[in-house]
């Protein structure tokens, strides 16, 4: 049984408590660790996880599976954006 304490409740943030994952913020390429989760993928390229795991499974994107992670080797990643139309032709 629930009692009025009358306290005002506020309204929920959306937060799913202290142990809620902080998404990265990476502002360039020299800041990627070594291998890149698909939430740091989604992350540094500006798209949705959904986008990044659909990207990750295409034929010629660099991501390997190890068990159940998908992990993206950060100097193959970058070779790959770089080979890209309009890349950086080399520069990271």
């Amino acid at each position: 049984m629930r009692y009025d304490t009358g306290e005002k409740k506020r309204p929920h943030s959306g937060r799913k408590g202290p142990n809620m994952k902080q998404k990265p913020i990476f502002t360039n390429a020299s800041e990627l660790p070594i291998t890149l989760s698909v939430q740091e993928l989604a992350s540094f390229l500006g798209i949705s996880r959904t986008g990044a795991y659909r990207l990750s499974r295409t034929a010629r994107f660099p991501a390997v599976r190890i068990g159940r992670r998908i992990l993206i080797p950060r100097d193959r990643f970058l070779r790959w954006l770089n080979s890209l139309p309009g890349g950086n032709d080399g520069e990271a």
